[in-house]
C-alpha cells in the first residue's frame, strides 16, 4: 500500500490527533485495455489503524500526470471510508489519482504531507502503445557522431587510489577532461587483483551530489567484475558523503534554482550533458582497452539520471553489451505535446519553452531507437519525476531484446525485487 502522512501538529484543531494515512489500491495490479474500467479503493486511517470519521478532499483524475481527463469528485470521509471509484482512459497512458488538501470539519485545510511527491494511485492502460510526444531531429545521429569524433583521442587520466578499500581489487581515480577545456569529470575504477579476463560494468549515480567512492547500481551475481563509476560533476570526489554534499551544494549555487541539468539548455553544443556523456563514453573506451577486460561483456547500469546515462551509453558506445536501467530520466522531453507529464529535468515546464529545440537531442527515447543490445528497465507506476509514460515511450522504441519490470506501488525509487531481477538479468546476459 502507498502511505502518506499528515503531521500531528497540523491536526490540532481536527478530529484526530495522530498522523493520518491514506491508502489506495487498484482492483488488480496489471495493465488495462483502453476504455476498460479500473477500480480504486481509498481508505483514510489514523496511524494506529483506526479509520477516520471526518474530513473531505477532492480527487483529480489525470492522464499520465498531465491534464485532468474528467471532473474532480469530492470524497466525504464521514460518509465513504473506504471510498471506491471506477474510471478509465480512452487512449494508452497512465491513470494518476491526485487528492486536494483535506478540509476538516472546522474548515481548516490541511495539506497532505508526503514523503515523496508521487500521486496516490497509478494504473497502466495499454502502455505498450505509448509513443513519444515529439520527433527525432533529422541530424540527431550526425550530431552525436561528431561529438564522438571530438572525444576519440581525449586522454583518460588514471592514478592509484590506495585510500579506496575493496577486497580483491586494485582501485584507481579516473579523470576525463573536455577537449574544449571547459571542464572535466571524475570517477573511480576497480580492477580484480587476480590475473584474468573479466566483464565490466559502468554505473552513474542519480541526480544530486554524486558518489565519493565506487558505486554500482546493478552487477552480475557472484562474478568478479571490472567496476567503473563516473560522476557527472567537474569537481573531484570528496572522502565521504558529508563532504561530497558540501562540494555539491557550493557547486550548484551557480545554476538557476540550483539545477545543473538546465545548464546551457538553450544550446545543444554547450548543454551540460553533452560533454558529460561523451566523456563517460571515452572512459568506457579506456576501460574496454585494458588487458583485464574480457573483450565482450560490458554492462551500463544506473537509476534515474544514471538510467538515462546507461541507455545513452548503449547508443554512443560500441563496447556496451547490455543495459540495466531503473526509472530512467530524460525520456520523452516533448511529452507535453501529448498532454502527458514530461520527465526530469522537465525542460518545457521549468524553462518555459527555452530548451524545446535542444531537448530532442538529449531524449533517451530517441537513443533507444538504435539500441540493439539486451535491455532491462524498471518503471515506477506512481513516479512523477520520471513518469511511467515517458519510460514506456523509450522502452517501446527499443528494437532489440528487452524486458520491463512494473513497480506498481513505487514512485521514484526501487525495490529489493527490482535489484534481484536486474542483477539476475546481468548475470544471464554477461555469461553469453
Amino acid at each position: 500500500m502507498l502511505k502518506f502522512f499528515l503531521s500531528s501538529a497540523m491536526l490540532s484543531a481536527a478530529v484526530v490527533t495522530q498522523a493520518v494515512i491514506l491508502e489506495i489500491a487498484e482492483s488488480e495490479m496489471r495493465s488495462y485495455k483502453v476504455n476498460e474500467p479500473v477500480t480504486f479503493t481509498l481508505t483514510a486511517k489514523e496511524d494506529s489503524g483506526e479509520k477516520l470519521s471526518a474530513g473531505k478532499y477532492k480527487l483529480y483524475f489525470r492522464d499520465s500526470g498531465g491534464k485532468n481527463y474528467r471532473n474532480a469528485i469530492t470524497v466525504d470521509v464521514a460518509k465513504n471510508n473506504p471510498f471506491t471509484v471506477t474510471t478509465q482512459l480512452d487512449r494508452p497512458g497512465f491513470i494518476f489519482l491526485t487528492p486536494s488538501a483535506l478540509t476538516m470539519p472546522d474548515g481548516k485545510k490541511i495539506q497532505w504531507k508526503r514523503k515523496t511527491p508521487e500521486p496516490f494511485g497509478g494504473a497502466a492502460v495499454e502502455p505498450e502503445k505509448i509513443r513519444t510526444g515529439g520527433k527525432k531531429p533529422a541530424d540527431f545521429d550526425q550530431f552525436w557522431r561528431e561529438g564522438l569524433k571530438q572525444y576519440a583521442q581525449v586522454p583518460v587520466e588514471v592514478v592509484p587510489a590506495p585510500e579506496l578499500k575493496r577486497k580483491g581489487y586494485n582501485c584507481y581515480h579516473v579523470k576525463v577532461s573536455f577537449p574544449d577545456t571547459s571542464g572535466q569529470i571524475y570517477g573511480f575504477l576497480a580492477i580484480p587483483q587476480k590475473p584474468g579476463k573479466y566483464p565490466a560494468v559502468v554505473s552513474v549515480p542519480g541526480a544530486g551530489p554524486g558518489s565519493p567512492g565506487l558505486y554500482t547500481a546493478f552487477a552480475p551475481e557472484k562474478t568478479p567484475t571490472i567496476l567503473l563509476t563516473m560522476n557527472v560533476h567537474p569537481f573531484k570526489a570528496a572522502k565521504n558523503m558529508t563532504e561530497q554534499r558540501k562540494l555539491y551544494n557550493e557547486y550548484v549555487k551557480q545554476f538557476a534554482n540550483g539545477v545543473y541539468a538546465h545548464s546551457n539548455a538553450h544550446d545543444r553544443n554547450k548543454y551540460f550533458f553533452r560533454n558529460v556523456w561523451l566523456a563517460i563514453s571515452r572512459a568506457i573506451d579506456y576501460t574496454a582497452g585494458r588487458e583485464e577486460f574480457d573483450g565482450k561483456n560490458f554492462a551500463a547500469t544506473g537509476g534515474s539520471q544514471g538510467g538515462a546515462t546507461a541507455l545513452a551509453m548503449a547508443y554512443l558506445n560500441k563496447n556496451i553489451s547490455c543495459v540495466a536501467a531503473n526509472i530512467p530520466a530524460m525520456c520523452d522531453h516533448h511529452a507535453w505535446k501529448a498532454d502527458r507529464l514530461e520527465s526530469w529535468p522537465k525542460f518545457h515546464r521549468t524553462l518555459k519553452g527555452k530548451a524545446d529545440a535542444v531537448a530532442p537531442y538529449y531524449d533517451v527515447a530517441f537513443f533507444a531507437q538504435s539500441i540493439k543490445v539486451p535491455v532491462f528497465i524498471g518503471v515506477g507506476y506512481v513516479d512523477v519525476t520520471t513518469p511511467p509514460a515517458t519510460v514506456y515511450a523509450a522502452y517501446n522504441n527499443l528494437p532489440g531484446p528487452k524486458e520491463i519490470m512494473p513497480l506498481y506501488r513505487i514512485g521514484h525509487g526501487a525495490t529489493a525485487e527490482l535489484f534481484k531481477k536486474a542483477n539476475a538479468f546481468l548475470t544471464r546476459e554477461m555469461k553469453k
